[in-house]
């Protein structure tokens, strides 16, 4: 699998870097990102900038997310779970080696990418550059509870809130755009045609977590894929430990993938802060509703049962899905 995270990353430094340096016609962030997943997709990388960034960004030896393809044989001389693996010791990178093994030792390539970095922030540049007929494309739509999502942002610096704001100004923005979002993109694949709507599956975190095994099943199936039973052991292994169990190996523990599924997907219940997740309520609150989660109205009583879960399995957004 030749698999990348989160590369739009990529996009962006290219485009930080031409605006930097004051390229004349520089190209539009939405023109960068079109070349740069039709590039992807097709194994076709023909502008150095991105394959510059490409062979930086995810040949770093720490990188929690270091990609296997790019950092491993024929790439490289090593694999970068061995010792003796180095960046330096791979060879640089052209466009013909990476498109070569690209296009003939792998024969599935994912991306992981996140709507906030999508131009305009909608889904649709996706589905421009998985309607060309020489690509099977499929897409997986992820979604989780806002009051989960949200603070979690946060927390990573993707907002802040001004110091002594009582108000929260920036969580009550960052709230109202986020879930303005997601309603449009839920809106844009309910008006799709069924043929496009057929390579689009929708898929809640806490489904994942409930029971991540029947997820993968459906994931699979909706992949075209054989479920091998190393996955499926890897997964329920991974699923079943704690933060605690997070090793050097796995990078940092806010992109480690060992932790209870159950117990990070209610995490939120008791690390925000009521007032914080009234707010997220307030502004999401027609997301929400599409996406089958539960209120909880400032009830203390149901933050602190667990037992309760808080999203039902029959919500509105699920019957606009073909998946």
């Amino acid at each position: 699998m030749f698999y990348m995270y989160e590369p739009l990353q990529t996009v962006m430094r290219v485009f930080n870097s031409l605006n930097r340096n004051h390229i004349n016609s520089a190209p539009s962030y939405w023109d960068l990102a079109k070349e740069f997943l039709d590039a992807v997709l097709r194994c076709k990388f023909n502008n150095q900038r991105f394959l510059s960034d490409i062979e930086d960004f995810y040949r770093k030896q720490h990188h929690p997310r270091v990609s296997q393809a790019i950092a491993s044989p024929p790439l490289c001389p090593y694999k970068p779970s061995d010792l003796k693996w180095k960046p330096n010791l791979c060879p640089p990178m052209t466009k013909e080696s990476l498109a070569s093994t690209c296009r003939k030792k792998y024969d599935l390539t994912v991306l992981k990418v996140l709507i906030s970095r999508i131009p305009e922030n909608t889904i649709k540049i996706i589905l421009n550059a998985c309607t060309s007929r020489d690509v099977d494309c499929k897409i997986v739509f992820l979604v989780r509870d806002p009051r989960a999502v949200i603070p979690s942002s946060k927390a990573l610096g993707f907002f802040r809130d001004a110091a002594g704001d009582i108000a929260m100004r920036g969580t009550r923005l960052y709230s109202y755009w986020r879930c303005k979002e997601t309603e449009e993109n839920l809106e844009i694949i309910r008006k799709l045609d069924d043929s496009l709507r057929n390579r689009i599956k929708l898929q809640r975190y806490e489904d994942l977590a409930l029971n991540p095994l029947k997820a993968l099943t459906g994931l699979y199936q909706f992949a075209g894929l054989s479920e091998l039973e190393s996955i499926k052991t890897w997964l329920n292994e991974t699923t079943r430990k704690t933060r605690g169990d997070c090793n050097e190996m796995d990078g940092e523990q806010a992109t480690c993938t060992k932790d209870d599924a159950w117990v990070a997907a209610n995490r939120w219940r008791w690390k925000v802060h009521p007032q914080e997740i009234s707010v997220v309520e307030k502004y999401c609150k027609e997301t929400m509703r599409l996406m089958g989660y539960t209120p909880v109205d400032m009830s203390s009583e149901l933050l602190s049962n667990q037992s309760i879960p808080l999203f039902s399995q029959d919500y509105e957004a699920k019957q606009w899905f073909l998946h």
